[in-house]
């Protein structure tokens, strides 16, 4: 091989290496997004939850905490 051919592989396989790298980061970053979100909707729910028992007791009935 010529010397051109053999750096346009090491250019290749550089890039090659780097879009594997690129993937592998936004996965990481999807996954956190989508646990971010489940959080956010379980965290949600125990807040509705909480000031649903709290207007209950206020207005003379909903939950009792004891």
């Amino acid at each position: 091989m010529s010397s051109d051919a053999n750096s346009l592989r090491e250019v290749f396989e550089t890039v090659a290496s780097t879009d594997v790298v690129i993937e592998e980061q936004h996965e990481e970053i999807n996954h956190g997004a989508e646990e971010r979100d489940e959080n956010d909707t379980v965290a949600h729910a125990i807040d509705d939850g909480l000031n649903e028992a709290i207007e209950g007791q206020e207005s003379g009935g909903g939950a009792s905490f004891e």
